[in-house]
């Protein structure tokens, strides 16, 4: 019996007594040797039990796993591998940016279930946001119309307390007016980058993303010091499609990256959503496409979404709205109307002594921003 037990625990011990540092280390390793992808590092890890194990084993034992050849065992096993990659990890935690391996708990449950999903990520923000939030993508054109804007705006200020993380990537257009009005409302977003975190692309955006780790984050499959190069945009999508339970296409051409979020989204058997527009506007060619060819759900309103999701939703009569910037003007309409309901143009001018030919023009941007909206008797009363 007691030789039966000691043997048992010389095969189960090592598993249990490694370190969890020196195994962080090793699966960055792994994850970043030559000929090491997604689909082989997940087999080395279910072979060996872990990254340690697989590194330390010996090229003929990793020779054994189906498409892994005698180079690519080398390389797995080579030492310098170790040094660079706790290197990499001391250079990030220094920055407060989590590495998260495909092994851990915080790693996104959705984007485990990709086939190509990265072994590693790095993230910067709060990881609870991770897997305690319903994920939504929201993409679409770099030239944004005020068209696109306004449906976002709409989306966006219907989201409110609504336990839902938005996603998109930082981009120009959709993606970065996606980020802002999500943080003016109160809303965490994640931005999901093509380069390191070192690295604002575009540049102009450094105040957003920097708003965004306090509420949110910022997350890439590339380390620290990674420029954004022309290939890692589309590779970036895939995580953008993978990690929600759905996307939704504001504007795109028929040839976008926009689209190909939208179709990798549904090679993940994800829901894609895609807003209709204009016949002859550019920007909605993609999107009628995809309703056309049955690759969307048309949307027409936030309640599609929730509807096809099934996804719960809370009641908000009691909760703060939180508005986006205001002027002097449109604060005094707003907080006329949150005092008296409902009001005629004249009843404004006369409570808010603002022009009576400036009035409609306030009016108008207020309605495109869906904080107020028209009702019939021509009064009009706050978006909720």
């Amino acid at each position: 019996m007691n030789i039966i037990f000691l043997y048992a625990a010389k095969k189960i011990l090592p598993s249990k007594m490694i370190d969890p540092q020196q195994e962080k280390i090793h699966q960055i390793a792994l994850s970043f040797t030559k000929g090491v992808g997604s689909k082989t590092f997940k087999q080395l890890i279910h072979h060996f039990g872990s990254a340690t194990h697989a590194i330390q084993a010996s090229t003929q034992a990793i020779c054994q796993i189906s498409g892994i050849n005698i180079s690519t065992a080398q390389a797995i096993t080579q030492k310098k591998n170790i040094k660079a990659a706790e290197d990499l990890l001391i250079k990030h935690q220094k920055k407060k940016i989590e590495v998260i391996s495909y092994q851990d708990a915080d790693y996104p449950e959705l984007l485990k279930n990709i086939p190509d999903s990265p072994p590693i990520i790095f993230y910067k923000g709060d990881k609870c946001h991770l897997n305690q939030y319903q994920l939504l993508s929201i993409v679409g054109t770099r030239k944004a119309t005020s068209y696109g804007k306004k449906v976002v705006e709409k989306i966006v200020h219907t989201l409110c307390n609504q336990n839902i993380l938005l996603v998109s990537g930082l981009a120009y257009g959709i993606d970065i007016y996606t980020h802002q009005l999500a943080l003016s409302y109160g809303i965490p977003t994640l931005g999901v980058l093509a380069n390191g975190l070192d690295i604002t692309y575009p540049a102009e955006h450094k105040n957003t993303a920097q708003n965004m780790i306090q509420n949110g984050g910022l997350m890439s499959e590339y380390p620290l010091g990674t420029p954004p190069n022309t290939h890692q945009f589309p590779a970036r999508n895939r995580i953008i499609a993978g990690i929600s339970q759905a996307t939704i296409v504001i504007e795109a051409q028929k040839k976008s990256g926009a689209l190909i979020t939208a179709q990798l989204a549904n090679d993940y058997n994800r829901d894609v959503f895609a807003v209709p527009g204009n016949l002859y506007d550019l920007y909605s060619t993609g999107c009628n496409h995809l309703i056309k060819t049955h690759q969307a759900h048309i949307f027409t309103d936030i309640q599609d979404l929730f509807y096809i999701l099934n996804w719960p939703q809370k009641l908000s009569k009691e909760k703060k709205i939180t508005y986006p910037p205001l002027n002097t003007a449109e604060k005094s309409i707003v907080h006329t109307l949150e005092k008296y309901k409902t009001l005629s143009i004249d009843e404004l001018h006369y409570k808010t002594q603002i022009s009576i030919t400036q009035l409609p023009h306030i009016l108008l941007d207020l309605e495109i921003k869906s904080i107020i909206q028209a009702i019939p008797g021509k009064k009009f009363k706050l978006f909720v």
